[in-house]
C-alpha cells in the first residue's frame, strides 16, 4: 500500500493555509505507525494534483473546505462526496481548479485511487493574510488530534 497524506492550501490567504499547517503538525508527531505514509505539501493543488493522486493507493487530503459549517470545524468527506455533488466546485474548495474538478479529472482518467478521503476544515476568512483566523487557530490542537486519530485508524478510513 502506498499512502499519501496531502496538505493543500495557500498560507497567504488566511484560513486557506490550514491544510499546510495541519500537515506540518502531523509531521512533527513522527509516530512509528505512520512510517509508510508519505506526507506531501500539495500547495494550492491545481492540475498537478492529478498526477500526485495517481501515485497512491490511499489518500487523505487536508484542506479548507466550505461546507457551510462553523469556522474551525471539520468534516470527513470521500471523493464520492465531491464527485456526486451538484454544487459548483468553487463552493467546495478555494483553489483553482477546485478540488472537485481535480477529482473529476482523475476519475475520468482512471487514476483516482479507490480510497480518497478529504479532511475538510471550515474556513472563517480567506482574505490575504498570513495568519489563520481566531476561530480556526482555536481549533488547531483539536484538529491535529482528530487527524492523528484518523491516521491511527488506517486502513479503516
Amino acid at each position: 500500500m502506498n499512502v499519501g497524506i496531502i496538505g493543500l492550501g495557500n498560507p497567504l490567504r488566511g484560513d486557506d493555509g490550514i491544510g499546510i499547517v495541519l500537515l506540518n503538525r502531523l509531521q512533527t508527531l513522527k509516530k512509528p505507525a505512520w512510517r509508510d505514509f508519505e506526507f506531501l505539501d500539495g500547495g494550492t493543488g491545481g492540475l498537478s494534483l492529478v498526477h500526485d493522486l495517481a501515485r497512491y493507493t490511499h489518500i487523505l487530503i487536508i484542506d479548507a473546505v466550505d461546507f457551510q459549517g462553523e469556522p474551525g470545524r471539520h468534516h470527513l468527506f470521500s471523493a464520492k462526496d465531491f464527485l456526486g455533488c451538484n454544487m459548483p466546485p468553487k463552493t467546495l474548495s478555494t483553489h483553482e481548479p477546485g478540488l472537485a474538478e481535480v477529482l473529476h479529472l482523475a476519475s475520468e482518467m482512471h487514476t483516482l485511487p479507490d480510497i480518497v478521503r478529504i479532511f475538510g476544515v471550515q474556513p472563517a476568512s480567506l482574505t490575504f493574510d498570513t495568519d489563520l483566523s481566531a476561530p480556526v487557530i482555536a481549533q488547531v490542537d483539536s484538529l491535529t488530534r482528530s487527524l492523528s486519530s484518523l491516521l491511527d485508524q488506517f486502513p479503516r478510513w
